[in-house]
């Protein structure tokens, strides 16, 4: 089985070239990848690459285009020799993506998560701006191919989500970070929070289940204050197949589920 190793590059002021340097990516942003292995429509092995992807962000006017998506797609039918780079998701039931993306794999069923964001507004000079409000998911039947984007909750700043399936594809897990405002100390605080979705291939358009916050243990929760070096003790999850895993209060969370 080759082994492949995939980076991202961001641009600086002076002009980097991004990963992809003689593609449609070229001069843009790539960054952040996840990479799963699903199964193509043909049953051989396909590898679902999501990352950070800035390319064709920008307006003639050097402006954040208003339905921007940072959320990119790409497929290797060949275990990595070579890379079909699919594009940016996007969907008119979800204003805008701000990247921060996390794939995983179960056959021919992939989820896609990343961060939903309001429409950049008009003459902001580059910026973003638009903060993230919420989580999008999309979901993949056919190994890539074809998707269906949804919102899994808007109007609360998220950060960090990763997406976990089990082994048959029958349950999911959803983790990531929770980001408000504290007047004390800092101005910020962070909680990790998750879902658990049952049979997530069947259940497209699904109403999602109740999002929950991560107690590591009996009446406890991470302090609503930054904290580089705060072990979260995540040993003690409220499902037995569930497993956790985070740095820090400051770092993305990890899932994994099972069997």
């Amino acid at each position: 089985m080759p082994l492949v190793l995939l980076g991202g590059c961001t641009t600086v002021e002076d002009g980097a070239v991004a990963s992809n340097p003689y593609g449609a990516g070229q001069g843009w942003l790539q960054s952040e990848t996840s990479m799963a292995r699903a199964t193509g429509p043909d049953g051989s092995p396909r590898l679902v690459l999501a990352y950070n992807d800035g390319t064709d962000l920008l307006d003639a006017a050097g402006d954040v285009i208003p339905r921007f998506s940072l959320n990119g797609l790409s497929i290797s039918d060949n275990l990595g020799v070579s890379w079909t780079r699919v594009g940016q998701l996007s969907d008119p039931a979800v204003p805008a993506m701000r990247g921060d993306p996390w794939v995983a794999a179960a056959g021919r069923l992939v989820l896609y998560v990343g961060l939903r964001a309001q429409p950049a507004q008009p003459g902001n000079g580059g910026d973003l701006g638009a903060a993230a409000d919420g989580l999008m998911l999309a979901t993949s039947t056919d190994g890539a191919e074809t998707w269906t984007v949804e919102t899994i909750f808007k109007n609360e700043f998220a950060d960090g989500p990763k997406i976990a399936l089990s082994r048959d594809g029958r349950r999911a897990l959803l983790v990531w970070n929770q980001v408000g405002d504290d007047p004390q100390p800092f101005g910020v605080y962070r909680r990790t929070r998750y879902m658990v979705i049952d049979d997530p291939g069947t259940r497209l358009h699904m109403i999602f289940p109740v999002r929950r916050t991560l107690d590591v243990a009996a009446g406890w929760e991470p302090p609503n204050r930054r904290s580089e070096n705060h072990v979260l003790r995540c040993s003690d999850s409220p499902d037995p197949e569930v497993r956790y895993r985070q740095a820090n209060a400051q770092g993305h969370p990890i899932g994994a589920i099972g069997p």
